[in-house]
């Protein structure tokens, strides 16, 4: 099975079929087919914006900013932000910000409900390191109030794998993450292989 992660040659990108690997998911007519039938109604409209929001960027604006842009270019007006509590100073400001560019922010933390973690089991698990009442992340919860809410697009920042998971999951509105969770490299992820490059 071919895998793109290692193409050199990228046809694709540049339109340019015959360049492309005798095995390549561009060759695969009735899945391209099935894709471009499926560009209409809000996921074509969510496609042209984020198109455009690249094209006018050009590389040139943080990710924060092409969030606003796009939300903007899409016409969504409340927004939903999903957020993890060790994140909390970052999501006021965020949400200052989003409301700043005028959107209705609704804001939920990852520790909504107040589930003790042994609901699912997990004092069984690590009983020693248990602390205080160890409260569960709830992002099935952060998704359903979102949901509940109407929101029109929501915005996860720096929940914990897995987390981000369920919430994508349960959300009915459109989702972006604007930031992922790394405690070890501020939330940055990808400088662990970009350190390595370096050395």
């Amino acid at each position: 099975m071919f895998n793109c992660a290692i193409c050199k040659v990228q046809g694709c990108s540049k339109g340019e079929k015959e360049q492309l690997p005798g095995i390549c998911p561009t060759r695969e007519g009735k899945i391209q087919e099935k894709a471009r039938n499926l560009y209409k109604d809000e996921d074509k409209s969510i496609a042209y914006n984020a198109a455009l929001v690249t094209e006018e960027g050009g590389g040139n604006i943080t990710r924060i900013q092409e969030t606003i842009e796009f939300i903007k270019k899409c016409d969504y007006k409340k927004i939903g932000l999903i957020f993890c509590i060790g994140l909390s100073k970052e999501a006021e400001i965020i949400e200052k910000i989003f409301e700043s560019n005028d959107l209705d922010v609704i804001g939920v933390m990852c520790k909504n409900g107040g589930i003790p973690k042994s609901e699912i089991g997990i004092g069984e698990v690590v009983k020693e390191n248990m602390t205080k009442k160890d409260i569960m992340c709830n992002p099935i919860g952060q998704a359903l109030y979102l949901n509940e809410m109407k929101t029109d697009f929501n915005v996860i920042l720096g929940l914990c794998v897995g987390h981000d998971t369920l919430a994508i999951k349960h959300s009915n509105a459109p989702v972006t993450v604007l930031a992922v969770k790394d405690r070890v490299l501020k939330h940055n992820p990808l400088a662990a292989i970009y350190l390595k490059e370096n050395k």
